[in-house]
């Protein structure tokens, strides 16, 4: 029997309160707008420089899951996936275990670091000893506005 997922929440910061160890999930998302790259201008001694109001790279993003049917050591496996032409962007794998199959186990998972290939959709899915068990979409969009920080 495959474990189940009862929940999955892709989000830019996933805390665990140590008291009580209760998540906190801080930042969900399920869509992206992706902008293009500022040109960097040389310094007088050669070096490329950026704008502080051009730099938009947020940390890695986490996903938080809490599974049940969970029976002794599983190794998943999450990847990230573009679904435009299927191919594997970044993937990570780690063990769970649980001696008790009803019993609910939540995890948060740092996911790697990567880049989005451009518009269009992509999967976070999540495999349980080889086995799909979960998906969760994320949409791609380009974000043509002239929108900017101040310095």
């Amino acid at each position: 029997m495959l474990p189940r997922i009862q929940s999955m929440i892709l989000a830019e910061k996933v805390y665990q309160d140590v008291l009580t160890r209760q998540y906190v999930i801080a930042g969900t998302f399920n869509s992206v707008k992706l902008r293009k790259a500022q040109p960097a201008n040389e310094s007088a001694t050669g070096q490329r420089m950026v704008a502080v109001k051009d730099v938009r790279r947020a940390g890695n993003p986490w996903l938080f899951l809490s599974i049940t049917e969970l029976q002794s050591e599983v190794q998943f496996t999450i990847r990230i996936v573009y679904l435009v032409d299927n191919s594997v962007i970044c993937e990570t794998s780690f063990p769970l275990s649980s001696q008790d199959r009803l019993a609910t186990v939540e995890v948060s998972v740092p996911l790697p670091s990567f880049s989005f290939r451009g518009p269009g959709h992509y999967a976070v899915e999540v495999f349980a000893a080889d086995e799909m068990i979960g998906s969760y979409r994320v949409s791609a969009t380009q974000d043509d506005s002239d929108v900017s920080i101040d310095e």
